[in-house]
């Protein structure tokens, strides 16, 4: 692995880090205290957000490591 693949896998991988550190918020938050089932529904949709935001990390981590391997 040449040092533009490995600073690139290393910039997608950390990426992850900011919607995972805002699911784990969404989710602390939902299980803080009671909460309407509005204000649940909005809870879960937002962290739904997040992971599709880690999935699309994950997926550009994936088209990296394949690109190697060509």
């Amino acid at each position: 692995m040449d040092h533009g693949n490995f600073s690139e896998l290393s910039r997608s991988l950390h990426q992850t880090a900011q919607p995972l550190t805002a699911l784990q918020g969404w989710i602390e938050l939902a299980v803080s205290e009671p909460h309407t089932e509005d204000e649940y529904k909005s809870l879960v949709t937002h962290a739904m957000q997040e992971l599709q935001r880690v999935f699309a990390c994950f997926d550009r981590v994936r088209e990296i490591t394949r690109s190697l391997h060509v």
